[in-house]
């Protein structure tokens, strides 16, 4: 997002901002990679597709922001942008279930009263992140400062697995999850007030 957000909305690179997104990237991958001791670092096809993803995710987040929100966007265009997503994985999304099932790659079996309430519980979530995540790249100038706030759910799910479920954390877990703290700070600084 930082690259594209430099190349396609002219936001200005510092060393700041810079400096941020490396110690959130290096506290990611201690987080994700590195804090896993009795595993092997491999690099497999799951891992290029994550970082294509990853990629093409914050190309939109700057496409977005550059073509959909601007001064002329009405709210009842970003709402209807918001809506056309759910819509789209209603219709899109469902579509895979009866393919899996027949192949029997995974069986499709109704969900239980418990499931079902989680089911809600997470709709419910999942739609106030993005009411949230649409708005923050409506209203603030850098999409990648959205990304980087988006990163926090690293420490704090690290936190509440400590607290919650009293998970042992490594030294590696904590140091990313300060750097990843940090960097969001220091980004936070180098975007100015206005942010």
């Amino acid at each position: 997002a930082y690259v594209f957000s430099v190349c396609l909305l002219g936001e200005r690179a510092t060393i700041k901002k810079s400096m941020a997104l490396l110690l959130c990237i290096g506290g990611t991958f201690l987080v994700s990679v590195l804090a896993k001791p009795n595993q092997p670092i491999s690099l497999d096809s799951i891992d290029l597709m994550t970082f294509a993803a990853a990629i093409l995710f914050g190309l939109w987040e700057v496409l977005y922001k550059r073509f959909v929100v601007g001064e002329n966007s009405t709210t009842l265009l970003l709402l209807f942008i918001y809506g056309s997503y759910g819509i789209a994985h209603l219709f899109l999304f469902w579509v895979f279930l009866w393919p899996l099932n027949q192949l029997q790659i995974e069986m499709f079996s109704l969900p239980s009263k418990d499931q079902i309430g989680l089911i809600l519980v997470n709709m419910f979530l999942a739609s106030m992140f993005n009411c949230s995540f649409f708005t923050a790249l409506a209203l603030l100038d850098s999409p990648v400062f959205v990304s980087i706030a988006c990163l926090l759910t690293i420490p704090t799910t690290t936190l509440v697995d400590y607290i919650r479920f009293h998970k042992n954390l490594s030294s590696l877990e904590i140091v990313g999850g300060v750097m990843i703290i940090v960097g969001f700070l220091l980004f936070s600084v180098a975007c100015g007030p206005k942010t």
